[in-house]
């Protein structure tokens, strides 16, 4: 292998090592809990109600109402509500 050869390597293999650590950095800083103790409360609660109207049936498109009570429940227990992202938003103090 040449010299221009190793060192094509060595640059390839560097920009996949700085892709990666700038992939989590991204990840770790979007992926950030960024609701506080009240909302994720309140949406846990919402979330079990929603769910529950959901499974009984109670209320017209029942379904479609469970399934976001599902969304709303999961970002309640996660702590982080990915349409907060493109805003900036952030009830977490």
């Amino acid at each position: 292998m040449s010299a221009a050869q190793q060192n094509e390597v060595v640059q390839a293999v560097a920009s996949v090592a700085w892709y990666s650590v700038e992939n989590q950095r991204v990840r770790r800083e979007t992926m950030q809990k960024n609701m506080g103790g009240l909302d994720r409360g309140i949406r846990i609660i919402a979330g079990i109600i929603l769910i529950a109207l959901g499974i009984l049936q109670a209320i017209p498109y029942a379904a479609i109402i469970g399934i976001f009570g599902a969304f709303v429940l999961l970002t309640g227990i996660t702590g982080f509500c990915i349409l907060y992202v493109p805003f900036g938003i952030s009830t977490r103090k």
